[in-house]
């Protein structure tokens, strides 16, 4: 089925979102996205919602979000190539109200996200979930059931950031995950749930990790 698309920036494109709504409501299909990026995107506010990806990052695309609030039921902002996406501010949101494998941002492939900012939420599924790329949480308020989740081969670095008054804040399936300096973790059921082969590595030298259950 032929993807249905607000915006499609083509590979070798340069596509600057500033302001205005995006909204692509095709129950039909898990491929209606927003803004479908496999050129050099920058979004700096405006609302952009697709029902199967608010954003979604394929090829050779590259992303910055400045601000702005991404949104789907299914995933909110969604990579899928080997590129570095850069999350400085805005909102980025899962609406699913169902608990299903969703989540407010998806890294689906080698790629790198860093989130340096903004506000990541999902109602009852995951902010964050990581299936063999790199993640880097820097910053930015996270609310959701499950909050952080790394599977396959990936690399979740957590370093000068809260995360706080969530069931789940950390699980880590498979992969690795780095809780560095200045990481403070309140979560009502678990904190940190290592749950398969992976390894988790809390604190360095000299540097703080806070973690409440």
């Amino acid at each position: 089925m032929e993807k249905i698309l607000g915006i499609k920036a083509l590979n070798g494109s340069k596509v600057i979102y500033n302001s205005g709504t995006i909204s692509v409501d095709d129950s039909w299909s898990a491929d209606a996205s927003g803004i479908y990026v496999e050129g050099d995107v920058e979004i700096n506010g405006g609302n952009i919602y697709g029902e199967g990806c608010g954003t979604s990052v394929a090829q050779a695309g590259k992303l910055v979000v400045n601000g702005g609030v991404i949104s789907s039921h299914v995933n909110g902002l969604e990579n899928n190539s080997s590129n570095n996406i850069i999350i400085n501010d805005g909102e980025i949101k899962n609406l699913n109200t169902e608990v299903r494998y969703n989540s407010a941002i998806l890294n689906n492939a080698s790629g790198i996200i860093t989130i340096k900012g903004g506000t990541i939420s999902a109602i009852n599924n995951s902010s964050v979930k990581n299936n063999g790329g790199t993640i880097n949480i820097e910053g930015g308020t996270y609310s959701s059931n499950n909050t952080v989740v790394n599977n396959e081969s990936g690399i979740v670095n957590m370093s000068n950031v809260s995360i706080e008054n969530v069931p789940v804040a950390v699980t880590n399936n498979t992969g690795t995950v780095n809780i560095n300096e200045s990481v403070t973790i309140n979560a009502s059921d678990k904190a940190i749930n290592n749950t398969g082969t992976g390894i988790i590595n809390i604190g360095t030298k000299d540097k703080q990790v806070s973690v409440t259950n």
